[in-house]
């Protein structure tokens, strides 16, 4: 299975060093611009890509950004903690589709700083594993993992919990997604 990963902070760090560790290397590589990045250079050196097989994310809109995709022809894309909105050009290119790990129980909380706006609005806390489409996390949910918004939650606290739940999640719906026999919801 060839998957191009889009990754940014400590999550994207922790699945592709679990990918690699049960034999599953990306065939290409997409981070954040240093000034936007969380753990980038951790990253970068985990997958052992040569840096023709490493994308900066700022140019995954631009003609050059979708050659470097159309090349590496990837089964999935799998974007994970990756801060960007992908264009119906990229979403279009792998053979199966773009997954996207997000750190809400969608369709609550939407967008940015979900783990705030759980505390808030006093809304259901979790993480969700659903396609990308053209609409910002919208897409059809693949796996769930739902949080209890503790009384001492602080949108730190909560965030941390979601990061381990995410990995867990990840880690746990693998199987389905290398056989592609999850259930779209």
């Amino acid at each position: 299975m060839k998957y191009i990963y889009l990754a940014n902070n400590r999550v994207g760090l922790d699945i592709l060093s679990w990918l690699l560790a049960e034999g599953y290397p990306p065939s290409g590589l997409v981070v954040h611009p240093s000034d936007r990045s969380k753990y980038r250079q951790e990253i970068i050196t985990a997958s052992n890509l040569s840096s023709d097989h490493i994308l900066d994310a700022s140019q995954l809109r631009k003609p050059l950004g979708l050659e470097w995709l159309k090349v590496h022809q990837p089964d999935w894309i799998l974007s994970i903690y990756f801060g960007y909105i992908l264009k119906p050009d990229v979403l279009m290119m792998p053979k199966y589709g773009v997954l996207n790990l997000h750190p809400s129980l969608l369709p609550y909380n939407k967008g940015a700083y979900p783990n705030v706006w759980s505390i808030i609005d006093q809304t259901p806390a979790g993480v969700t594993l659903h396609f990308v489409n053209e609409v910002v996390d919208t897409g059809d949910i693949v796996a769930q993992k739902e949080l209890q918004v503790l009384p001492t939650d602080t949108g730190e606290s909560l965030y941390k919990r979601s990061e381990v739940a995410s990995t867990e999640l990840f880690v746990e719906t693998w199987p389905q997604i290398l056989t592609r026999t999850f259930r779209r919801q």
